[in-house]
């Protein structure tokens, strides 16, 4: 029975939940070991993670590959079905209908985890977990199952996220392992420069965004060819901006104990007097 077929009855509201749904709920469920090792075991989470993105990689690679074995009779491929039409969230009626109505999603998470972190008792316990692991033992919280929970909540965000390249128009190619290559660490860019920030993520990813189109451009324009350009300048400024938002909180910290330096004498001098 064709995947097509089992959604026909559904109203196309309802399909897109359900798809987001699952989405968040798989991705989730996939960032589940990797926070009970970090939690319960010591794992270093960015390690773990990783190795889980290539588990995923693979794993992938290899469901594609025995279908197309399975399916033609012969292997070597890792390219799936292309996705059904029926899946497609709606394009914006901007540009020729670049990008979708998936942004109002990412829109909604934003909000929803202003919310959670600054409204609720549980976003209270993560951020005290965050800023003082002492403190948050202290007042009697577990540590370990907050951990658990704040790591899957991201992972059924990244979940969301990976949905936005599946269930939009332009995910009308062949499904394979390379849908979402590298927006992990994209997100992390961000979000520092956010300053983890959920209301300002979405200035700072438009800004991302922004430079993620022009390096395309750069690379597929030819007018931009002839004056010497390489798409290789966004990733120069994404990891200068990167730099410059993670020192910028030590910045001030040298002049600060020069001009300390500098005046306390002074000033135990006027004491004296």
């Amino acid at each position: 029975v064709r995947l097509e077929s089992l959604v026909q009855w559904m109203p196309d509201p309802l399909l897109w939940l359900l798809l987001m749904t699952v989405s968040g709920v798989f991705g989730a469920l996939w960032i589940l070991i990797p926070a009970y090792l970090q939690a319960y075991r010591g794992s270093h989470i960015v390690i773990t993670t990783i190795m889980f993105n290539y588990i995923a990689y693979s794993l992938l690679s290899y469901v594609l590959g025995l279908r197309d074995f399975l399916s033609r009779g012969g292997g070597g491929g890792n390219k799936g079905p292309k996705i059904p039409e029926d899946f497609h969230f709606p394009s914006l009626p901007i540009d020729d209908g670049m990008g979708s109505w998936f942004i109002l999603v990412a829109l909604a998470a934003c909000g929803f985890v202003y919310w959670l972190l600054s409204h609720t008792r549980l976003g209270f316990a993560i951020r005290t977990l965050g800023q003082n692991q002492d403190a948050a033992v202290y007042a009697g919280m577990d540590p370990r199952r907050l951990s658990v929970i704040a790591l899957c909540i991201s992972g059924a965000l990244a979940g969301l996220g990976a949905g936005n390249h599946v269930l939009t128009k332009y995910s009308d190619w062949s499904f394979s392992g390379e849908f979402a290559a590298g927006l992990g660490f994209l997100g992390i860019a961000v979000a520092l420069l956010a300053r983890n920030n959920p209301l300002v993520i979405p200035l700072t990813a438009f800004v991302f965004g922004i430079l993620v189109q022009a390096g395309t451009i750069i690379q597929t324009d030819s007018r931009w060819l002839v004056h010497g350009l390489d798409s290789s300048i966004t990733l120069a400024v994404q990891g200068l901006i990167v730099l410059f938002v993670g020192a910028f909180p030590r910045l001030g910290i040298p002049v600060a104990r020069w001009i300390w330096a500098r005046t306390s004498g002074s000033v135990a001098a006027a004491q004296e007097r």
